[in-house]
Order: C-alpha cells, then structure tokens, then sequence
C-alpha cells in the first residue's frame, strides 16, 4: 500500500503541471480504485474521457468500477460505448496496436471468448511471448487447464532458448537478470495452472523453483502455502504464509 500512496502523491504532482494529461488521469483513477477510493477513480476517469472521450483503456476501467459498486446504469452506458467502438475498430483489426488494445478490453470486461479470438488472431502476426501469456491466463480463467499448460510450456522453452543466449555472453548480464525474472513468473503461472488441475506435486516444484529465483515473492509464497494446504502439508502451508505476511509488512 505505501508504494501506491507514494505513486498517488507523484500523478498529483504531475497533474498540478498539467490538471488536463489523460493519461495521468487514467493512471490516478486506476490507483483510487486499487486502493479502494471509487468516487475519487470516477472522477478523474470521468475527467480523463472529458479530454479523449473514445479512449477504450479509460471506459473499459470506469465501466468495471461502476458495475463493482452497484451502478449499473453507468456501467450500461460504458459498456454500450465500448461495444460500438471496438465494431468500429474491427475494420483496422489486423493492425497489431489495434488487436492488443481490444484484447486487453475485451479481458477486463470479461468477454473471454472475443478476448480469446483477437489475442489467436494477435499470436497469427507475431509470436509474442506477452500474447502467449495473455492468452493462457485466458484459457486458466475459462477452465482450459490443457491449452493454458500448453501456451506456457511453449513460453518455459521460449525463455530457456534466451537464457542459452545469455550464457553465450557473459557481459549480457542485464539479459540474463531479464530472463531470469520471466522465468520466475512463468513457472508461478504454470504452477498455479497444475494446481487448478490437482497436479499437486508439479505445482510445487514449479512455485519452489520459482522462489529459488525470486525469494520474497509475495504471489508464489501464497500458492505454495495454498499448495501445501490442499496436500495437507499444514506446517508448511503456514510457514509460507507467515512468510508472505512479514514480507508484505515490509513494503
């Protein structure tokens, strides 16, 4: 939480230089939302589509805070907007910018199967390790464990030909740390994927490599804590909770 106050006071600052940068709105809002503090979100997404009225990122986030309050005259109205600007930009949907920007709407409004289709379509143009992440975090949601286990095994070998890579020149040390912490955050995604298959046992050898490589991170401590706890490793369980307690206490 204290990061996100320090970053509320920097947008603040920001937009004392420039009450009018969309874009600082739009990030402002979306850390009154995360921090709980609707009203305040409303307002500067509201004031943030004042400046770019059509701008999907912004509608799609106010449309999602209205409907999480109980609004749902506001979400209707956010929602029919969203809709009729992504017909229009069907026309432009083989642009790449155009597909990220629908597929990234189309998740957060929870429409998985038109997100599922533009981000196919996105991997059709370009073999995006982001896209192939997206994608299997769509299939974890829709309950399609094989396909989402498969996208990431294909990104496990994508970043394992990178690291070959990096090895091959050890003054490439920034790539090799780059690699490193993807790798972390594949292996927490597979692993959270074999847990939600009951595949227990590769669940946690995926999210303790993972913290191998990232000790202190808070996601994977509470996955192998939850890991733990449906194998009825109890003691374990709640040593990695306990640990990632003490860590979030620390931010």
């Amino acid at each position: 939480m204290g990061r996100y106050k320090e970053a509320f006071a920097d947008f603040n600052k920001l937009l004392e230089i420039e009450s009018n940068n969309y874009i600082n709105l739009q990030i402002r809002g979306e850390i009154h939302r995360i921090m709980r503090r609707y009203e305040e979100a409303l307002a500067d997404l509201t004031k943030a589509l004042e400046v770019k009225p059509n701008d999907l990122a912004t509608l799609t986030i106010r449309e999602f805070i209205y409907r999480s309050i109980g609004k749902h005259n506001g979400a209707l109205l956010d929602l029919n907007k969203l809709n009729e600007l992504l017909q229009c930009d069907q026309d432009d949907e083989d642009d790449e910018d155009t597909l990220i920007e629908q597929v990234f709407t189309y998740f957060l409004m929870g429409q998985y199967n038109e997100a599922l289709s533009g981000v196919t379509k996105l991997l059709e143009i370009k073999q995006d390790s982001f896209a192939l992440v997206i994608r299997a975090e769509i299939y974890r949601i829709m309950g399609k464990y094989e396909e989402a286990l498969a996208d990431i095994t294909r990104l496990t070998y994508r970043s394992m030909g990178r690291h070959k890579e990096a090895h091959a020149d050890l003054n490439k040390s920034n790539k090799f740390l780059e690699f490193e912490l993807n790798y972390s955050r594949v292996l927490i995604k597979r692993g959270r994927t074999f847990h939600m298959m009951g595949r227990y046992e590769e669940a946690l050898k995926d999210l303790t490599n993972s913290l191998e490589i990232l000790p202190n991170n808070v996601f994977a401590l509470v996955h192998r804590g939850e890991t733990y706890r449906m194998m009825g490793k109890y003691k374990e369980a709640l040593a990695d909770f306990a640990m990632s307690l003490e860590i979030c206490q620390m931010m």
